[in-house]
């Protein structure tokens, strides 16, 4: 082992257990981004972590294993940080808000990288795909339930529930993809921003409060729609 590779083991030995998954899940969703599932090998994940493959393999089972793993943290952060708080909430406009900007804050605090791996679903074992997809209709249904109170409510656009449910998914799924660290605007303008014209194009009277009102002295999203991050495909 290179001095280098000593160095990084002894950082990932030096860290909690938890730290030490988080680490291995978004490296290892990092690699799978940039490379495709398919061409990436576990040697190259654990190197890319710092560990040997025998070290990686006491984490999990295999390639399969780990994909399934990365996603169901995935879920697992969505929900604790994102549904389970939303539900909370007694109104429904004030659940939209804060859920479009929780998910959004999630994305570019958590782990982008884990955000567009959940459209690796092929590497899964049909089994594991069925509780992701499962999973992942769970968070929809839940999203769709708050859209028809509102529209019960009379506070949203003449829109068909089922395609504004997706189009916000859409949204959320395509905020992953252009956002990029160091760009004009900051962290909170691109959050706020962003919640502003999804409630906008949702709400017939909407008071979007941005978190930044000063959305053009940040410094964040240099890439825009027109040019998003490719994913390379193997």
């Amino acid at each position: 082992m290179s001095k280098a590779a000593t160095s990084t083991y002894r950082k990932f030995s030096g860290i909690e257990e938890d730290d030490r998954l988080l680490l291995i899940y978004r490296t290892a969703a990092r690699v799978i981004h940039e490379k495709g599932y398919d061409a990436t090998s576990l040697n190259e994940i654990a190197d890319a972590v710092g560990i040997t493959k025998g070290g990686l393999y006491h984490y999990i089972d295999g390639k399969k294993s780990l994909l399934f793993k990365i996603m169901s943290y995935a879920m697992d952060r969505l929900e604790a940080k994102v549904s389970r708080p939303v539900a909370e909430m007694a109104d429904a406009e004030a659940q939209l808000r804060a859920l479009l900007g929780w998910h959004a804050e999630l994305i570019i605090d958590g782990g982008i990288e884990l955000t567009i791996l959940l459209d690796e679903s092929a590497g899964l074992t049909t089994e594991d795909m069925h509780r992701i997809t499962e999973r992942r209709m769970n968070y929809y249904k839940f999203l769709r339930a708050i859209l028809q109170r509102l529209q019960t409510e009379g506070k949203l656009h003449d829109l068909d529930i089922t395609i504004a449910t997706h189009s916000v998914i859409g949204q959320l799924q395509w905020l992953a993809r252009w956002y990029v660290p160091g760009g004009r605007l900051s962290r909170d303008a691109v959050i706020a921003g962003f919640v502003q014209t999804a409630l906008t194009g949702l709400l017939r009277v909407s008071n979007p409060k941005p978190t930044n009102p000063k959305l053009t002295k940040g410094r964040n999203t240099k890439r825009s729609l027109a040019t998003p991050t490719s994913r390379r495909r193997k």
